[in-house]
């Protein structure tokens, strides 16, 4: 399924009328229903979305269980958000007490019905309500698909129970996951061993405690030139600590090795200062040896 999902692209071009699979973890009765609705209401400036696909995964249910509270769930929400809003598929549940394997496969091949029947639509998944066990395959689907993974985020200033204003633009409360262009970027910093420093050193300048938000450079004589700041904060036993060079050497360190990772993505487009992208940012993470 995972390489049908690379393969296989709609006819339809990007861009068309926006769909969203999200999942709902309900059982077979009223006030489990009624959660589904209360979480689309409590998200819905977030969700700007044309159609729906609600998928059932549960544990404790037979096939006929997980069908009829399919069957509610969908009769639930398209009470709130209008019929014309639901789209409905034969079998849209997953049976999570079959082995990992199965259950991965069911979920993916209902994932990619939608999409071939529903081609039409550009689907996006919110992957927070999927079960954990099959979290992992929407979000490798999307991987291979090239679809948009998501989360929906809650007021982090409630704890209770309820739907509250948090002042912030609904697209704030979405939280979007990295996409395959971004993964492949990021894999591609981490595989480039010569530009290591330059991501570490950066990355760790910018959570400088004394100075954060340091920005470094590779400017001669710049107060903030990173062979020299990357010296001075690193002990000398230090894996990302530069050695004793020559100034020529300096010189070809900062500016070729800076240009290296722009052009792998890791640095932002700049003459002469290591600003580093969001995905320079995770590499750095991956590459810190003592937890920096």
């Amino acid at each position: 399924m995972l390489a049908l999902a690379e393969k296989w692209q709609p006819t339809s071009v990007k861009g068309g009328p926006r769909g969203l699979i999200l999942a709902a973890r309900d059982a077979h009765d009223a006030k489990k229903t009624i959660e589904t609705v209360e979480y689309l209401r409590e998200h819905s400036p977030a969700l700007d979305f044309k159609s729906y696909l609600v998928v059932v995964n549960k544990h404790g249910s037979n096939e006929n269980q997980l069908a009829e509270s399919s069957n509610d769930i969908n009769a639930a929400v398209s009470g709130y958000i209008g019929e014309s809003r639901i789209v409905t598929m034969p079998d849209s549940f997953v049976d999570a007490d079959k082995d990992l394997a199965s259950s991965h496969f069911d979920l993916l091949s209902l994932i990619h019905r939608a999409r071939e029947e529903y081609h039409g639509i550009d689907w996006s998944i919110e992957v927070s309500r999927f079960l954990s066990p099959l979290r992992t395959a929407t979000l490798l689907y999307s991987y291979r698909s090239g679809i948009e993974a998501f989360c929906l985020l809650k007021n982090p200033d409630k704890s209770e129970d309820g739907i509250f204003a948090s002042g912030l633009d609904p697209s704030k409360h979405r939280l979007a996951l990295p996409n395959r262009e971004k993964l492949d970027r990021i894999r591609e910093i981490l595989s480039t061993d010569s530009i290591h420093k330059h991501v570490f050193t950066a990355a760790l300048a910018k959570g400088d405690a004394d100075n954060p938000g340091t920005i470094l450079s590779s400017k001669l004589n710049h107060e903030n030139r990173m062979y020299e700041w990357n010296r001075k904060k690193l002990q000398d036993d230090h894996p990302m600590r530069w050695s004793d060079m020559t100034e020529a050497s300096q010189r070809q360190e900062m500016s070729k090795k800076r240009n290296t990772g722009i052009e792998k993505g890791a640095f932002e487009e700049h003459k002469e200062s290591f600003i580093l992208t969001p995905e320079g940012f995770v590499a750095a993470f991956f590459l810190s040896p003592m937890g920096e």
